[in-house]
């Protein structure tokens, strides 16, 4: 029988020893000290710990529902059991549980009630509920717990502005001053209640509080100015301005803050004066100036006035930051709005080449490029861009335009191609590149490509004019579904009803379904808007010649050929004063 006692006790020792091992970690890890009751039952205390035990591991791995379940049972057995109602409300705020959460902390408070953690937890639950004012006394409750701890003070104060009960806010910061001294975050608080409150006098009272404990911080001064700009008090502004003045006068906010006043004031050759000043200064921020050329200038549009300063202060910004990408790109964009392209080029390049991570100047720099005709520049900076952005598929749309112009048709399929299989979501888009391969089949003379490619362009946006235009165009070349190509031509001119590419378009469709009377006005009226195409004037001149007027079409493709016509059979034309198509 000894023999089967001494295991019993051992194993008895044993879970004492590892509920006492436990007790000890736990008494660290947990706001309590309390002990269990002394006068319970060994074994009751023995199944307390158990469930305890059980339930702290539980929550310590996230299992809120068993760890509720676990402090349940041991609450069972010892209800007053401060730190067991802890964790059991801790348990039930993470399930949302929240009332029943609150009556446990509740219970944790009525038998500890100088535990700190009990009414963090409280004031928690309370802040859910929306029970802003009872959050609030709760967190006075722990301002009395521990006077010096601000956090306290800055969580009640913030209750009390949920209840809109801002005049307790402010209570609770004068308590906290008091407390623990002047400090920045509490008086800019205090300082916007009272600006709400159209307290403006109280709310520059607060900041000058902040003056006085640091009177060469000039970040306090350009707050007060700013209060009493905002409100209407200018002579107070420039008092506390001027003040800046006097301790750095040099100093770049110094001289951006005189710069709005003086421009808010009307005063616009003392705002250019310091704006010159601030621009000028390395230490200013660049972002801040960017957003003054792009707010004065380039958002509400170039005048007579202050155009000259806009580039002025551009010059100013280069100057002062000459390795800033975005200063170069800046100045780029105030170039291009002013008309000059290869100036605004030259600076889009200097900002891609000091950044080449920023997309929107890529993509302006290869819009100046199509603008300039420069294919080939067009091509090779595409590429280059690719490199930094594979999946932007403009890029790959600029790069296969451009070689449609360089008549390299093959390559152009192949990057368009690439270019449309990373196209998601852009339905426009996904129909110019539609439209350009067609171009490129159309080029290397596989018309079924072409025509397919046309179509499901057309698919995507029926009213793209270029591609109807242009779709028409072709098959009237072809002489093929002429009436079809007719309709899309006319379609095309009811979208764009001046363009002079498609009056000629449809006037020569026209033609060739034989009707010479109709085509010759489309056709007058598009050389009326393009007097020096070579195209329209050997066409016009086709059209005089079907009509019998031999002499005036032989005039009209002598003028397409001194326009720089490379149409086949125009010299024969002119020699022998007949057609040939």
């Amino acid at each position: 029988m000894i023999k089967l006692k001494f295991p019993l006790v051992v194993l008895s020792c044993l879970v004492l020893l590892s509920t006492s091992c436990k007790r000890e970690r736990l008494a660290q890890g947990t706001p309590s000290t309390v002990p269990a009751k002394k006068d319970t039952d060994f074994l009751k205390q023995l199944e307390f710990d158990n469930y305890y035990y059980e339930g702290t591991k539980q929550s310590m791995v996230g299992n809120a529902d068993k760890a509720a379940e676990n402090f349940e049972k041991a609450l069972n057995i010892d209800e007053t059991h401060a730190p067991a109602n802890y964790e059991l409300a801790r348990a039930y705020f993470s399930m949302s549980r929240m009332d029943e959460a609150l009556g446990h902390v509740d219970q944790a408070i009525k038998y500890e009630p100088d535990n700190k953690w009990y009414y963090i937890i409280k004031a928690q639950i309370l802040e859910q509920q929306k029970n802003f004012l009872g959050a609030a006394g709760v967190y006075g409750k722990l301002t009395g717990l521990e006077p010096e701890n601000a956090e306290y003070y800055n969580s009640m104060a913030n209750m009390y502005l949920f209840a809109n009960q801002p005049q307790k806010a402010l209570e609770v910061y004068e308590r906290m001053e008091k407390q623990l001294g002047v400090n920045e975050i509490v008086v800019l608080q205090k300082h916007k209640i009272y600006l709400r409150q159209n307290e403006v006098e109280k709310a520059a009272k607060e900041i000058r509080k902040l003056i006085d404990q640091s009177p060469q911080d000039l970040r306090y001064y350009k707050i007060l100015a700013d209060v009493y700009q905002v409100n209407g008090y200018h002579e107070k502004a420039f008092e506390v301005l001027e003040q800046m003045a006097e301790i750095d006068s040099t100093n770049g906010k110094v001289q951006m803050a005189l710069a709005e006043y003086y421009r808010s004031q009307r005063n616009y050759e003392r705002a250019a004066y310091y704006l010159k000043q601030a621009f000028n200064n390395p230490e200013v921020d660049i972002d801040q100036k960017v957003e003054i050329i792009y707010g004065n200038y380039l958002m509400q549009g170039f005048t007579n006035e202050n155009k000259e300063e806009a580039f002025t202060l551009a010059e100013m910004l280069i100057e002062a930051h000459p390795g800033e990408a975005k200063a170069h790109a800046l100045y780029g964009d105030l170039l291009y709005r002013d008309n000059q392209k290869k100036e605004a080029r030259k600076q889009y390049r200097q900002s891609v080449e000091l950044q080449q991570n920023v997309f929107a100047v890529w993509q302006q720099l290869l819009f100046i490029e199509s603008e300039l005709s420069d294919w080939e520049a067009m091509k090779s900076e595409s590429r280059t861009a690719q490199e930094y952005f594979p999946n932007q598929p403009i890029l790959y749309f600029f790069e296969g335009v451009a070689n449609l112009q360089l008549e390299d048709y093959k390559e152009a399929v192949s990057v368009l191609e690439t270019g449309l299989s990373i196209t998601v979501g852009n339905p426009n888009l996904q129909g110019q590149f539609h439209a350009n391969l067609a171009e490129a089949y159309y080029r290397q003379e596989n018309y079924k490509a072409s025509d397919e490619q046309f179509e499901k362009a057309l698919d995507l946006n029926p009213d793209n004019a270029v591609a109807l235009n242009n779709y028409a165009y072709y098959l009237s070349l072809r002489g093929e579904r002429l009436e079809e190509a007719q309709e899309m031509s006319k379609r095309s001119l009811s979208l764009e009803p001046g363009n002079a590419s498609y009056l000629d378009t449809y006037g020569w469709i026209l033609y060739k379904l034989g009707n010479y009377a109709e085509a010759k006005t489309y056709i007058e009226q598009a050389l009326q808007k393009s007097p020096e195409s070579a195209e329209v004037l050997e066409h016009y001149g086709d059209v005089l010649f079907q009509l019998g007027e031999t002499g005036k079409a032989v005039e009209q493709w002598q003028k397409a050929l001194a326009s720089g016509s490379d149409s086949v059979n125009l010299e024969k034309k002119i020699k022998e004063k007949r057609l040939y198509e």
